[in-house]
């Protein structure tokens, strides 16, 4: 490990990879996470803490990210703990003593941090585990996290058609590369509506990450009544208002059947296409 001397990178955003496992470390989830697009040498963010940078190019932005490994569950620098914009928990479902580590952990998440991106991770999930998977669930809906198996032991081939991965690393990463990095840069190919969503997104990241879902509803549904909102800001809004709702729209489609999930997402997709003003859904934003 080698201490940097940019000292640049302290103040770019952060993914906090935790593991709550023995069989897992938290440097081997972010050599998963990162195998064959960065270095795996790490660079010392601060005591107790290495950071791997991450240069994201996506096909609308590019941004530069630091995944860090947190030693322990201590108290961070306060430029550390604002830079937090993500975080990735590992543990295993059959452990019920690994689930109360996830637990403490997201106390002190909750305390010391503001992530947008939540993501609990496990190889699979069932109902026979010591933290059966119904139970799970719930918890990942009422702590908004998204639960991503890296090995489910059923999947849904419809789902994975319709809407992409839907587990292991790739769905990780498609969660990461989906939120609205504070330093993105966008492309100049990119769509003028969606730069506009996106210049806007991460302009404002600080005080969207301090307000709920249901402030975000409650605020669109106010100024949607005002005549003076041009259409550009409603589009604005409804693309920030989607985005905060990802993971609601995932917990939702899991308690659908098949016929339901799809016509559930047909709708979703609609809505996403009219936000950045195109009605004609002939294109995918993953071409």
């Amino acid at each position: 490990m080698t201490e940097s001397s940019d000292s640049n990178l302290v103040s770019v955003p952060s993914i906090l990879a935790v593991s709550c496992s023995e069989s897992k470390s938290s440097k081997d989830l972010i050599a998963d996470l990162l195998q064959g697009v960065c270095s795996p040498a790490p660079d010392y963010m601060e005591e107790n803490i290495d950071g791997y940078k991450w240069d994201m190019n996506t096909k609308y932005y590019t941004a530069t990210v630091k995944v860090c490994a947190p030693k322990y569950r201590t108290v961070p620098s306060a430029e550390f703990a604002e830079s937090v914009e993500a975080v990735m928990l590992y543990f295993r479902p059959q452990s019920r003593d690994e689930f109360v580590v996830v637990q403490s952990w997201l106390r002190t998440i909750d305390q010391l941090y503001a992530p947008t991106v939540k993501l609990l991770i496990c190889e699979f999930s069932v109902d026979g585990d010591e933290v059966p998977r119904q139970e799970l669930m719930n918890f990942c809906i009422d702590r908004q996290l998204e639960l991503v198996e890296l090995a489910p032991v059923e999947i849904d081939s419809e789902e994975e058609e319709f809407g992409g991965a839907s587990h292991g690393f790739a769905r990780i990463r498609s969660a990461l590369y989906a939120h609205m990095w504070s330093n993105l840069t966008m492309k100049a190919e990119t769509p003028r509506n969606l730069r506009t969503a996106l210049d806007a997104a991460a302009s404002h990241h600080q005080e969207e990450t301090e307000r709920s879902s249901a402030n975000v509803l409650e605020a669109t549904a106010v100024e949607g009544n005002q005549e003076e909102m041009g259409l550009e800001e409603r589009e604005v809004d409804m693309f920030e208002q989607l985005f905060s709702r990802l993971h609601q729209f995932k917990s939702t489609a899991e308690t659908l059947s098949n016929e339901e999930r799809r016509s559930y997402a047909e709708q979703i997709t609609k809505q996403f296409w009219k936000s950045m003003g195109d009605d004609s859904e002939e294109d995918s934003l993953s071409d």
